[in-house]
């Protein structure tokens, strides 16, 4: 069997310019956190940064500049990572017996639901001036424990 091997060099300019999107990303992210941490006035005293991305010098650039802490990379990021996995693992297994630790997942963005009329026009049969223009229910709050499960119940005003 012939194999072939892809090669390519980039340049760390090209690839921040590329990834320009993701970084502005991560910015919104780690300014929420920021502000959800000073809403409980939570104060850092140090940021431990634990996996491969870490490595990037634009990323260590981005949470100094958010946080004003200089992170740290005292652990070893790639080791620390399957450390985690398997302590998960063992937890998970039912042949090892650890320690009870409490592992919450979380939801990192709000899940909203929303349905909407167009004005004027019958939808489904249902005369939208009935109805405000675009309604929207949280199903998750941004942080909310999962997994969990929502019921949602719509009621009609008039029959179809």
């Amino acid at each position: 069997m012939e194999d072939s091997d892809l090669h390519y060099a980039m340049k760390r300019e090209q690839f921040e310019k590329i990834s320009q999107p993701i970084f502005t990303a991560i910015v919104q992210a780690l300014t929420r956190v920021r502000d959800s941490l000073k809403a409980k006035n939570i104060q850092l005293h140090s940021i431990e940064l634990v996996g491969g991305g870490t490595r990037i010098p634009i990323f260590l650039n981005l949470v100094k500049q958010v946080f004003s802490v200089e992170p740290s990379r005292t652990l070893n990021s790639s080791e620390s990572v399957a450390r985690g996995c398997a302590l998960m693992a063992a937890i998970k297994s039912p042949l090892f017996r650890v320690p009870d630790y409490a592992l919450n997942e979380r939801v990192y963005y709000g899940v909203k639901f929303y349905w909407n009329f167009v004005d004027g026009e019958k939808f489904l049969g249902l005369d939208s001036s009935l109805y405000p223009e675009k309604q929207g229910k949280f199903i998750y709050e941004a942080g909310a424990k999962i997994p969990s499960s929502k019921t949602i119940k719509f009621t009609r005003k008039e029959a179809i």
